[in-house]
């Protein structure tokens, strides 16, 4: 008879000769999985939103300032895209917690049913390396998140993961208000001149309260008229990813979170196999 499950799952009362086993990070990468899912939804939303051509687009003169400015407005971006966005994100940022959590109490089975301990059980991300708060984290799993340098890029400073960074930033900036902000990408705007433009390229402005993507030139130039290539929704914030394609953006979030919590089941395998030897 079986008396001791494999390293990685959760211990259950046995009855008989049966065994039973639940994979203690099933949660954590589920949760990794219905990200992807988020993601791949949200891109082929985006694609009908511009396929629908949600744009007019009108050309003004101001010749109080001496310009010319072509403007594109959309129409409003579908809430249940904006709510993909969120999930996704959200989903991510608990994968990483779930992962801490399931690996801190097979490695301690004295933090179970201890409500503070388990409470203080979450993936530690800062805003500097000296920051980092492991709480009741198992103290042999601090090198492995260490190495995964969850704190931003900064300069005069090595090391940081600023995927890490931002995704815990929108995820707070999510905890405060429903949605995140969302722009047109101005990446995904060509300017064209009709003609020579000798004052070098237009000047894009987003404005987000009434959803319009401007280029501005100089009266002077050729008439313009703005083509759309590659078009895409960016992030409006945080700073880190503001104008950032958002469906490559969670891409990598989600690419890099996916493999995070992989190594942190692999590293608890590795602590389980060395307690039983």
């Amino acid at each position: 008879m079986i008396r001791r499950l494999v390293a990685g799952c959760l211990n259950l009362p046995l009855t008989g000769s049966v065994t039973m086993a639940i994979d203690a990070f099933e949660i954590p990468k589920k949760q990794v999985g219905r990200a992807k899912r988020c993601i791949d939804e949200l891109d082929r939303g985006i694609g009908n939103y511009f396929a629908a051509n949600p744009v007019k687009q009108t050309l003004r003169v101001d010749r109080a300032r001496g310009v010319q400015v072509a403007i594109r407005h959309y129409s409003e971006f579908p809430d249940e895209l904006s709510e993909r966005v969120d999930d996704a994100i959200t989903k991510l940022r608990s994968a990483l917690d779930q992962a801490v959590y399931a690996a801190s109490l097979q490695i301690d089975s004295s933090l179970k049913g201890y409500e503070r301990a388990e409470r203080g059980l979450a993936f530690p991300i800062a805003d500097e390396p000296n920051k980092l708060d492991f709480k009741s984290v198992s103290a042999a799993l601090h090198g492995l998140i260490r190495g995964f340098e969850p704190y931003p890029l900064t300069p005069g400073r090595s090391g940081g993961n600023h995927i890490l960074w931002c995704l815990n930033r929108l995820a707070n900036i999510h905890k405060h208000r429903f949605l995140v902000e969302a722009q047109v990408g101005k990446q995904s705007v060509l300017a064209l001149s009709i003609g020579p433009v000798s004052e070098g390229p237009p000047a894009f402005a987003w404005n987000a309260e009434g959803r319009e993507l401007s280029a501005t030139l100089p009266l002077g130039s050729p008439t313009m008229v703005m083509a759309m290539i590659n078009q895409c929704i960016a992030f409006a914030e945080p700073e880190l990813v503001r104008n950032a394609n958002i469906v490559l953006v969670l891409l990598d979030m989600y690419g890099v979170v996916d493999r995070i919590v992989g190594d942190i089941e692999a590293e608890t395998l590795r602590i389980l196999g060395e307690q039983s030897s």
